[in-house]
């Protein structure tokens, strides 16, 4: 376990980890390690939408190029 000289609030109230159980302990270390694990995944899907996005975008351009016969990566770059 890692220092337990620690605070943590909840609802408002702070609190000592060392005064909690050893089974209060292992659950907060636990609820830590879910909160953690979420704020991780989240982000992974901020990223995921991102490139789904951005491939959206891409599949859009080459559809109207298939479709209109034009460049356009030709039309807006500049040389």
């Amino acid at each position: 376990m890692k220092d337990l000289s620690k605070n943590f609030i909840l609802n408002g109230s702070k609190y000592q980890i060392s005064d909690l159980s050893q089974n209060g302990q292992l659950h907060l270390e636990l609820l830590s390690f879910a909160v953690r694990r979420i704020d991780e995944l989240q982000r992974q899907i901020i990223l995921l939408n991102r490139s789904k996005n951005g491939y959206i975008s891409d599949l859009k351009v080459e559809i109207v190029e298939a479709k209109s016969g034009l460049d356009l990566s030709s039309i807006f770059l500049e040389d």
